[in-house]
């Protein structure tokens, strides 16, 4: 694809645009002249740059004036919770700590020898 703004290497391929929450997209929409749409208030700011951070939510319907991480909690009580749609879990995400098991033909281990003859 021959895009100028389309980025292959980030995310899944898919085009989505939300100027006023993405640098990116408010760029492009800047450049293009198109109208951008705010879904999320942040006190005291103009139509100047977009909102990277939390803000009240806006056009959300039920969740119209929640800041972003209380609406977050009210859909998971409400929608995902009493729906039996999914249910609350903290994943964490913990790395090997040395050893990768993605090595096809195992982890190389280094081994040191005592004179060059005996293993320690």
């Amino acid at each position: 694809m021959d895009i100028d703004y389309v980025i292959m290497g980030y995310g899944n391929g898919a085009i989505m645009a939300v100027p006023g929450q993405d640098q990116r997209d408010w760029d492009f929409a800047k450049k293009f002249d198109l109208n951008i749409v705010r879904t999320v208030q942040v006190l005291m700011i103009l139509m100047v740059k977009p909102t990277l951070k939390g803000g009240l939510q806006l056009i959300a319907g039920f969740f119209d004036g929640l800041y972003i991480d209380d609406a977050k909690e009210k859909i998971l009580k409400i929608w995902v919770e009493a729906e039996k749609k999914g249910e609350r879990a903290i994943q964490y995400k913990l790395r090997d700590w040395l050893f990768s098991r993605q090595r096809y033909w195992g982890e190389p281990i280094p081994i040191k020898h005592k004179d060059g003859k005996q293993l320690l």
